[in-house]
């Protein structure tokens, strides 16, 4: 038997052999495919476990060698295990396609992924809307995405605003405090998508006031 199952049921004819031999043929190719499936799929989840235990042995041994302190070297692989475990966005140097297409389209790929959230700033409309073709130069020459993982601080206060930034997706939480802000006592208030933070830093020389760190929503 060379598929999966078989029935008691003979084929008594000509037509009834034909589809039986058809069936078979089927019965075998699709049970091949599945178990190269399950086996590839099974081959993937070992490398990227291995992969894994490999980074926490090699971070358990520097810890160990530099003589961390024991409930910093804790927390540092808690957070790297947590990070390790969740599923991140690519970015354009995580896919290597990306590097046999032409420059011109590179352009365009980064224009789009940037274009549908700086347009949402009246300024920034008003711009394309006047020069498309500069407005591609600028998205490719000063726009950059950025990712960051809960507890990634963002920008800290007494920090050089040297970028702006755009909040797209998840959450932050902006704390002031007395010595770097005009306020009493410390403060935080959190930042949803749509808020620009830092805004000043496009036309004037600007000195973070709070710091800003990455959350859960």
């Amino acid at each position: 038997q060379v598929t999966l199952g078989s029935v008691d049921i003979l084929p008594q004819n000509t037509c009834e052999r034909m589809i039986n031999a058809a069936f078979l043929v089927v019965g075998l190719l699709g049970g091949s495919t599945l178990v190269s499936l399950l086996s590839s799929t099974m081959v993937e989840m070992q490398a990227r476990r291995r992969g894994r235990s490999q980074q926490m042995f090699a971070l358990r041994k520097f810890l160990r060698e530099n003589k961390i302190d024991t409930e910093v070297s804790f927390r540092v692989l808690r957070q790297a295990e947590e990070r390790l475990e969740q599923a991140t966005r690519l970015s354009k140097e995580d896919v290597p396609a990306l590097q046999v297409i032409s420059q011109a389209l590179q352009r365009q790929i980064h224009t789009c992924i940037c274009e549908r959230d700086m347009v949402k700033h009246p300024w920034f409309r008003i711009l394309r809307n006047i020069d498309a073709s500069w407005f591609e130069h600028f998205c490719n020459a000063a726009v950059e995405p950025r990712f960051v993982q809960e507890g990634d601080e963002v920008f800290v206060a007494g920090a050089v605003a040297v970028n702006a930034y755009l909040l797209t997706s998840g959450c932050l939480a902006y704390t002031q405090e007395p010595q770097s802000s005009p306020v009493v006592k410390w403060r935080t208030v959190d930042v949803y998508p749509g808020a620009w933070i830092s805004e000043s830093a496009l036309w004037s020389e600007w000195i973070h006031v709070g710091s800003a760190t990455a959350r859960k929503p």
